[in-house]
C-alpha cells in the first residue's frame, strides 16, 4: 500500500535524481516542439489533411475504438442521432494496446464507420475485459 500523504515526497525524491530529470526534460522538450509544430499548421474552421490529423492524434496516447459488442447500438445511434450520440459507445485505449490487439487479430479497421473495432468482451460495468481476450488468444 502507498500512503497518499507520502506521494509528493516520493515523487520529489525520484525527480531529484539529475539523470531522471534530465531524461524527462529531454523527452518533454521534444514533445513540446512536436506539439508546437503541429498546432502551427492547424487553421481555424478548416479541415486538416489526413497526415496532419494523424500527427495531431498521435501526440496523445489514446485511440478510440468500438467494442464489437456495441456495434448494433452504435449503428442505431448513428443512424438516428448522428455521430455524437454514437460516440458514447467508443472506448479509449492506448496505441500500444491497439497494436497488441491487432497482432492477436482482435482489432480491425471498419471502413464504413472509419473506426477500429475490437473483439474484446465489454460490459458497461467493467469496460473492455482485456484479461479475457488475453486468455482466449
Amino acid at each position: 500500500m502507498i500512503d497518499e500523504a507520502q506521494v509528493t515526497a516520493l515523487l520529489n525524491a525520484i525527480y531529484a535524481d539529475p539523470a531522471l530529470s534530465g531524461n524527462w526534460q529531454t523527452k518533454y522538450d521534444a514533445a513540446y516542439s512536436q506539439v508546437r509544430a503541429v498546432i502551427a499548421q492547424l487553421q481555424p474552421y478548416q479541415s486538416a489533411d489526413d497526415d496532419l490529423e494523424r500527427q495531431f492524434y498521435k501526440m496523445f496516447d489514446g485511440v478510440q475504438v468500438l467494442p464489437f459488442d456495441c456495434m448494433d447500438v452504435f449503428e442505431e445511434a448513428r443512424a438516428t442521432g448522428g455521430y455524437l450520440p454514437a460516440s458514447e459507445y467508443l472506448v479509449n485505449i492506448s496505441h500500444v494496446r491497439l497494436g497488441i490487439l491487432k497482432g492477436k487479430k482482435l482489432a480491425e479497421w471498419n471502413e464504413d464507420h472509419e473506426i477500429h473495432v475490437v473483439h474484446v468482451p465489454y460490459t458497461t460495468e467493467d469496460g473492455l475485459k482485456f484479461e479475457e481476450a488475453d486468455t482466449d488468444a
